[in-house]
């Protein structure tokens, strides 16, 4: 039996899924880590997690079926973006790499908003500010900070980098995962040399750039053996893990939403071409196709990220999230005035504000904790909300909307989103649609599907609908308004923090 292997690494989890070569997918797990926190506004990673996990995941395919080893014909991978590390000439990483959650580097997004003009820098980055952030900012950071590892560093290396190095041995990154460092020119899908040049940074610290759903080469000998693997093995670079999850859902034509809830909640809509003249800017991104296409993809740092942190720090025993979600259950719509703003860390989409914070509103000696996890619920549904009438402000029409990511796996919060937004849901037949679409794209790089949308209609299953329940529209509507409403006025106090932060509060 030969088999086919897609790697999706997450911020908290690796998933690691098995395909038959015409596209069943047998086996799927998830293998988590821990992020690492030394400072406040730092969080880190070894970034050997990401590659263990993977290798953890597949020995337990193997373990599953009883065979010591197994004959795989590709493994396409494809990663969450931003997060970051450097390391020397075998690949071998310097340090922790920084998370893309991390916003130590905000003395250097000032710095980079003096050399360049902001509205530039999105016209040619498709990130709407310039903030902590981006990778281009924590390269700066290192080099101000830690020069001695700025100096040996061979390579900055996203996470799907690194794994594909370790995969293959190759350095290499593909546009999808590269367009959000803040120096990749997406008009032109290359380097922004004129950018890397002005704050000094080498183009040759980073590593080639190939298009998605390309073959990056075999499986290293070494790395073969290691995981038990034989047989010629092909290499795929698949994508950020948003793009690849938009291919699983049907989201490379115009006309599909799809939105991802997992540690953050990305929303994404295929468009042919950006419009930067909107009165709320909305990310652009590089899809994971070869063509010239892009996905408008607002972004919110934390939605189920926050349910875990509930999980973990607010329960003496373990809880595992369907029992979360079963609590939240018990409660009415609106969670009897309690009100999550989700920004625990900072605000991305609609509004760009790093200094945003998480806001529980509307608390009474009568709120329990399970008000607390319906909270969570309906604030996440509240922010897909706003980011899909963001989407729908530019002149998207949305004739479907997709839901994926681990969120999509709890049919209560699935009915809440459609409760939320009066619109209907779809869940996919497969729930590991990034996995699916990283499939797609390793299937078609290799030639056992001519087209994307060939292998996507053959793959595809018919999914479920959640229809939105009319009766409990007027009080979402009215916890949504509110929900506005105290972001709104919170935000003047963020900002004042920020200004305190850098000393110009008067």
């Amino acid at each position: 039996m030969k088999w086919c292997i897609t790697v999706d690494i997450g911020t908290t989890a690796t998933k690691v899924s098995v395909f038959t070569i015409d596209g069943q997918c047998v086996f799927s797990t998830a293998e988590e880590y821990s992020l690492e926190f030394p400072q406040e506004e730092w969080v880190e990673i070894n970034f050997y997690e990401y590659y263990n996990a993977f290798r953890r995941g597949w020995k337990k395919f193997l373990a599953q079926n009883s065979i010591p080893q197994a004959e795989v014909t590709l493994i396409c991978t494809s990663s969450q973006g931003e997060s970051i590390v450097a390391v020397d000439r075998q690949g071998e990483p310097l340090s922790n790499g920084i998370v893309w959650l991390d916003n130590r580097a905000r003395k250097e997004a000032q710095k980079l908003s003096s050399i360049i003009e902001n509205q530039f820098f999105y016209q040619r980055t498709g990130i709407p500010e310039i903030g902590p952030n981006w990778p281009i900012t924590k390269i700066m950071w290192i080099r101000q900070n830690n020069p001695a590892l700025y100096a040996s560093a061979y390579k900055f290396l996203l996470a799907e980098d690194f794994t594909l190095y370790k995969l293959a041995k190759e350095f290499a990154t593909n546009k999808s995962v590269a367009c959000t460092t803040g120096f990749f020119d997406i008009i032109i899908e290359n380097w922004w040399q004129e950018l890397l040049k002005e704050v000094n940074i080498s183009a040759d610290l980073l590593p080639k750039i190939v298009l998605p759903g390309s073959v990056i080469g075999h499986l290293h000998p070494q790395t073969a053996k290691e995981l038990s693997i034989q047989g010629e093995c092909l290499v795929v670079c698949g994508g950020m893990d948003q793009a690849c999850g938009a291919i699983g859902a049907g989201n490379f034509m115009e006309g599909v939403i799809s939105e991802t809830t997992g540690t953050a909640l990305a929303v994404a809509a295929t468009i042919q071409n950006p419009r930067f003249d909107l009165p709320n800017k909305i990310p652009y991104y590089c899809h994971s196709l070869k063509e010239r296409v892009y996905l408008a993809l607002p972004y919110c740092p934390t939605s189920g990220i926050i349910l875990k942190w509930f999980r973990d720090n607010f329960f003496d025993s373990p809880k595992n999230y369907e029992e979360l979600i079963q609590m939240a259950e018990d409660i009415p719509p609106g969670s009897e005035g309690l009100i999550l703003v989700p920004y625990f860390a900072g605000s991305l989409s609609p509004d760009y504000n790093p200094n945003a914070r998480g806001i529980f509103f509307g608390a009474t000696l009568s709120t329990k904790r399970a008000h607390f996890v319906r909270s969570i619920l309906e604030g996440v549904a509240f922010a897909l909300r706003e980011n899909v009438e963001l989407i729908e402000s530019m002149g998207v029409t949305t004739q479907r909307i997709v839901s994926l990511g681990g969120g999509a796996k709890s049919k209560v919060w699935l009915q809440i989103k459609a409760d939320v937004l009066q619109r209907d849901i779809f869940k996919p037949h497969m729930e590991e649609s990034t996995s699916l679409g990283a499939f797609i794209l390793g299937a078609v790089a290799v030639g056992y599907f001519p087209t994307l949308q060939i292998a996507y209609e053959r793959l595809a299953k018919e999914g479920t609908i959640f229809y939105p329940r009319r009766n409990h529209q007027m009080v979402h509507e009215s916890s949504f308004q509110k929900f506005r409403q105290i972001y709104a006025r919170c935000r003047e106090i963020f900002l004042l923090e920020e200004d305190d932060l850098h000393g110009t509060k008067s």
